[in-house]
């Protein structure tokens, strides 16, 4: 693994360490490492934002429904607040359903979840006993939703959750409720807000710790990945020319075969051998010969310009190119191209050399794949007839019958 993911998952490998035993306040991550996480979370708060605010808002127009039947007489200013409530509530909704990204998604619901309670409030102390108790409990389901089901972060949540109570005991303070009363409603609604914010400590606690897992399992499944491409790479690579070896370079002509018969089209093979290679490499020394042969190569990789062409060294002295989708007249300019680089080669510009003896041949076969045909076989056919790399030497080409 590179040393900069190297870092990196070491990073994660100790917040999630840290993790574990962080207190309530202690769960956000450094800023770069929070952001991934808000935003991997993105499509479950617009999710859980709009069913949170859509439900809210049904729930307070039901309220309406069942007080009118009821009879129950609500001061207008209350039912203003009420409907001011569920019209934000609805706009929330068709804000979330619409927006193509969701910013600033927790203010938003901690301005929903202030305005909710302060109608609820304002209904309570306009109800007669016992609907307004009714009232003063819904407010737990005002920071279930919040904390629990939609789950803002839990420093928010716990500041959200101070506030609705303070909320609350104001309402009671100024509707004058009996002080019997008034600690019972109390007890409930601190009860329902520890556990809210229980619930939402443990629910963030769990979608951290998975997330980071989740980016701990990404990371080494990379990883294995790029094992996997280098061991590929390694097993179908020539060590010395960094070409296709034989085995490779035979699969990638079967898949040219299958590719150039379905369409009914021709490919070519180009054929390079160093003759008395060995002998070569006696006169200057095996290093000079892979010289050579990487002198080859780079030449071999300035004729292929395709995405099916392809080049290996199938053997110690021997190259072979594929040449796909290419006309007659661009197969013979890259042809010479290549003809005429390997005649200027530095590496047998010696004269100590035996020319005689230690020379390239070339030879080009056009091939028209058939199911009848071997691809392999194609490949020994084009090392049959070549000729010497010399000045104004004609390269073969022949057409596999």
């Amino acid at each position: 693994m590179p040393a900069v993911e190297n870092k990196k998952y070491f990073q994660i490998v100790d917040q999630l360490a840290a993790l574990r035993s962080a207190p309530p306040f202690g769960l956000p991550f450094k800023p770069a490492l929070e952001q991934e996480f808000q935003q991997s979370h993105g499509v479950w708060y617009r999710e859980t934002i709009k069913a949170a605010a859509l439900i809210a808002a049904v729930l307070l127009g039901v309220g309406h429904v069942i007080q009118s039947f009821a009879g129950v007489w609500v001061n207008p200013y209350a039912e203003a607040a009420r409907f001011v409530a569920m019209a934000l509530l609805m706009v929330t909704c068709l804000y979330v359903s619409r927006a193509k990204v969701l910013t600033h998604q927790n203010t938003l619901v901690f301005i929903n979840g202030i305005i909710s309670t302060a109608a609820i409030i304002a209904l309570c102390m306009s109800y007669p006993t016992p609907y307004k108790h009714i009232f003063y409990a819904a407010l737990v389901f005002v920071q279930v939703f919040m904390f629990g089901y939609i789950r803002i972060p839990f420093n928010q949540s716990f500041f959200s959750a101070v506030l609705i109570v303070i909320m609350a005991n104001v309402g009671m303070y100024a509707d004058k409720t009996p002080i019997g009363e008034w600690f019972f409603l109390d007890f409930i609604i601190v009860a329902g807000t520890v556990l809210a914010l229980m619930m939402c400590y443990r629910q963030e606690k769990n979608a951290r710790e998975h997330f980071l897992k989740s980016m701990l399992i990404s990371m080494e499944r990379d990883e294995l990945k790029r094992s996997h491409q280098k061991l590929e790479e390694k097993l179908s690579t020539d060590p010395v020319t960094h070409l296709l070896n034989r085995r490779a370079f035979e699969h990638a002509l079967l898949d040219e075969w299958n590719t150039a018969f379905q369409n009914q089209r021709k490919s070519h093979l180009v054929a390079i051998n160093i003759a008395n290679l060995k002998r070569f490499n006696e006169i200057k020394g095996t290093e000079a010969g892979d010289t050579l042969l990487r002198a080859i190569a780079r030449q071999v990789n300035q004729i292929m310009v395709e995405a099916g062409d392809a080049a290996a060294r199938i053997s110690g002295a021997s190259f072979c190119i594929l040449i796909s989708n290419c006309s007659a007249s661009e197969l013979t300019r890259r042809v010479t191209r290549l003809h005429n680089s390997l005649l200027n080669l530095s590496c047998l510009q010696d004269e100590r050399l035996p020319h005689e003896n230690v020379q390239l041949e070339l030879g080009v076969l056009t091939i028209e794949p058939s199911p009848e045909k071997d691809s392999r076989d194609a490949i020994i056919e084009t090392f049959k007839d070549l000729q010497p790399v010399k000045p104004h030497s004609i390269v073969s080409q022949r057409v596999a019958v």
